[in-house]
């Protein structure tokens, strides 16, 4: 009886490392597809020319519009 008891313990203990592996492998795979999923939209933004801003609007209101210029020399 004790040496039925020690076998089942070692199963219980194989399937509970089974059980936590493959939980553990289930998370892996979920956050490497979803760094891939977030990669993908980067590069596809990068190229339809979503991150080509030169300047940055803090840059730009500073600089004066050519009709503004306009009106104001007139």
């Amino acid at each position: 009886m004790a040496s039925d008891q020690n076998h089942c313990d070692k199963n219980l203990r194989l399937c509970n490392f089974v059980n936590d592996m493959g939980i553990l492998l289930l998370m892996i795979m979920v956050s490497v597809s979803l760094g891939a999923i977030f990669l993908l939209f980067f590069f596809v933004g990068f190229k339809k020319g979503q991150f080509d801003d030169d300047e940055s609007p803090a840059v730009r209101m500073l600089k004066e519009d050519k009709k503004t210029k306009d009106k104001i020399d007139s």
